[in-house]
This record gives C-alpha cells, structure tokens and sequence, in this order.
C-alpha cells in the first residue's frame, strides 16, 4: 500500500506531456542589435520546447543573417527598393545617430528609407508561395517589434490572432496609436 502510494504522482510525472506552442516571429533584418534581440527571444523560446520559425526579410545586407541559433528561418531576399535603407544604415551619419545633436532631422532628411519599409512589406507579402506556406504552418501565437508593423500584416494575413509586440529600444514614444501598447 505505501509503495503504492508514491509510485502514483511518480507515475503522473513521466505520462505528463509538456505543451508546447508553435511561434511565428517577423524579424526584419535591418540592424544587428534588433535581429539579436528576436534571435534570442526564439532561441529561448526552443529551449523551452516550443517551435518557433523566424520570416526574417533582408533589408540591409551587412547583417549577416538571422542570428538565431535554433529557431527555423524562411528569409525573405533583400529587393532592390529596399537599397536606400541600406545605403542609409551603413553610412557614417547614421553610424552616428547615439551623438548627433538632432537624430529626428537626421531621419527626416533621408525620407526614402522610410519608403523601404513598406516596399519590404510588399515584398514579404508578393514573396511567391510564403503566405500560404505560414497558413497551413498553423501557428499558436506571433511576435515582433514594435515599430515594424509589417509583421502584424502578415500575422493578420496567415490568420493568427494571438500576438505581441517586443521593444528592443529603452525609451520610445509614439507607437501607442499603431499597438496600443503603453510605452516603457
């Protein structure tokens, strides 16, 4: 009898199965310290026994990839009207938006950069077979950042209704109206 009895929740233990969910993750691979943020944010993620798959479309091409080191990545080839983001990343004012006096003019004076965000979009929804191919996935839930709202797009698209928004900067205002999430 006593035996029994603590064979039971020993029993319970190894027929528990772990839940676990599958991922979707929009990370835009347009500056190193973003796409190591979601990298890692997927590779714990694994590690925890869920699955995750990283749509990682390539706006500037020095990244170097997706940096996750077990998530699977579908990505997304960088189109030649995303040029002026990279251009613009890569150039020495933006290597110094931390010290410049004005970051915000240094943005508005290059306004095709912002152009390059929505013809990435475009791209990563035209890419032939994707959509398709993150529906029958059947994704549980989806994350990404904050500011880059193609990847709640494509989360609406593929169906998946349960998602959250990351924030791999401090401080940022203004994205309230687009996420309804507080700012930090």
């Amino acid at each position: 009898g006593d035996k029994t009895m603590r064979l039971i929740p020993l029993l319970f233990l190894l027929t528990t199965s772990v839940y676990s969910l599958k991922f979707v993750v929009f990370s835009t691979q347009f500056a190193k310290s973003h796409v190591n943020f979601l990298a890692r944010i997927s590779d714990v993620l694994v590690d925890a026994g869920h699955e995750v798959v990283m749509v990682a479309p390539i706006m500037n091409s020095h990244i170097g990839g997706a940096m996750t080191k077990k998530a699977r990545v579908i990505e997304i080839p960088q189109s030649e009207k995303t040029l002026p983001f990279e251009e613009f990343a890569n150039n020495e004012m933006s290597q110094n938006v931390w010290v410049t006096s004005n970051p915000m003019l240094m943005f508005l004076n290059n306004w095709a950069i912002f152009d390059s965000w929505g013809h990435m979009c475009d791209d990563v929804i035209a890419h032939p077979g994707l959509l398709e191919q993150l529906k029958n996935e059947k994704f549980d839930a989806a994350f990404g950042e904050s500011f880059d709202m193609c990847g709640a797009v494509i989360f609406h698209l593929i169906g998946v209704d349960k998602w959250a928004v990351t924030d791999s900067v401090a401080i940022k205002d203004g994205g309230f109206f687009m996420t309804q999430t507080p700012t930090n």
